[in-house]
């Protein structure tokens, strides 16, 4: 069984895909980080930015199509 995590950051995305073996191991299939700067002007305006929350949902659509791959 394969199984994904993403870690979603101000700065960067990561997501890491693994490939279950047993109850307590796993094997690394990728691991893939985009800078998004999500937080680059919420942290000044208290407000995403409409573009880096389109950088998101695109790393995010990018990330699911490699875990399906």
């Amino acid at each position: 069984m394969r199984v994904a995590a993403i870690d979603l950051g101000s700065n960067s995305f990561h997501m890491l895909l693994a490939e279950i073996l047993g109850p307590n191991s796993f094997e690394t299939v990728l691991q893939d980080k985009m800078m998004i700067q999500l937080g680059k002007t919420a942290l000044v305006t208290g407000r995403l930015d409409p573009q880096a929350m389109e950088r998101g949902l695109r790393c995010l659509d990018e990330f699911r199509r490699m875990a399906f791959a």
